[in-house]
């Protein structure tokens, strides 16, 4: 989690693994996700959303966790940068039925 890695594609489709094997996470409280989004995102022409609603179009800048990336967006319990890995947290669940294969296990962010 201590590496920085840049994203450079605006979608998940564009990472070369298959749309449905790309998962997010991001807590409302983290501010990795947002600060890094100036030079981590990565661009595309299409509109970003919020719960579904669209405030944006044109060519537009995504995280993974932006419901624009097209990632599949893990439901999370915890709160900041470190809480993802917190003992019997959701967070850590979905993060381990990912990893095993389970995606039917995954509770997804609506």
């Amino acid at each position: 989690m201590t590496r920085l890695s840049r994203m450079l594609v605006g979608d998940a489709g564009d990472l070369g693994v298959g749309k449905d094997h790309v998962w997010s996470e991001a807590a409302s409280s983290d501010p990795v996700p947002y600060i890094g989004r100036d030079f981590l995102g990565g661009w595309k022409w299409g509109v970003d959303t919020y719960h579904g609603v669209p405030y944006n179009a044109g060519y537009i800048q995504t995280i993974p966790s932006d419901e624009s990336f097209g990632a599949h967006r893990m439901d999370v319990d915890t709160s900041g940068h470190s809480g993802y890995w917190t003992e019997r947290s959701t967070s850590i669940k979905n993060q381990a039925a990912v990893v095993v294969g389970r995606y039917d296990k995954v509770q997804e962010d609506n």
